[in-house]
């Protein structure tokens, strides 16, 4: 289906590419954009899934702290086994920003 807009302000031919890796925590939304000349661009869009614990830990090794977590962007409170986790995260007390 040709579409334009979002990839390309040309018309566009887009393939979606899934793969999910064995640990099931990773995948990659791989889109190849066609446009009418001819010309092929890649795009890559790496999802990652982390379990609470997982991400505060992967935040502070990387200098930031979490000051609160919610299971949306909208603010609604954590439930025990939420399929999204919104997070405020801010730079540690020595990371420089």
């Amino acid at each position: 289906m040709l579409r334009d807009g979002f990839w390309s302000q040309d018309k566009n031919l887009v393939f979606e590419i899934k793969h999910r890796y064995a640990d099931k925590s990773v995948h990659l939304n791989r889109y190849l954009i066609v446009t009418e000349d001819g010309t092929v661009r890649s795009c890559n869009l790496w999802h990652r899934w982390f379990e609470r614990g997982e991400i505060r830990e992967y935040l502070r090794t990387e200098g930031f702290e979490v000051e609160a977590m919610w299971a949306d962007l909208a603010g609604t409170p954590l439930k025990p086994s939420p399929e999204w986790i919104g997070i405020a995260a801010v730079p540690g007390e020595h990371q420089k920003i």
